[in-house]
């Protein structure tokens, strides 16, 4: 396996682990608006924000580093 093969099945187990905490805080986050509780509201919908600015750098770490790895030969 070639290290940007590693990197590209790492990447995504992490994005599916930080997708399926979105989906569990969306499901509080209708939760807390049913039962008006705000502050609860105000709590998921910033644990959505942190998750989703997780994923976006995790997007930019995938890049640099099989940019890194570029020239390494794994066979």
């Amino acid at each position: 396996m070639k290290a940007n093969e590693i990197i590209t099945d790492v990447m995504t187990s992490v994005n599916a682990q930080i997708r399926h905490r979105i989906g569990v805080v969306k499901k509080q986050l209708a939760i807390a608006i049913d039962i008006e509780d705000n502050e609860m509201q105000q709590i998921c919908n910033a644990q959505i924000k942190i998750l989703e600015r997780i994923e976006k750098d995790l997007i930019q770490v995938e890049m640099n580093s099989k940019i890194s790895y570029m020239g390494i030969n794994n066979d």
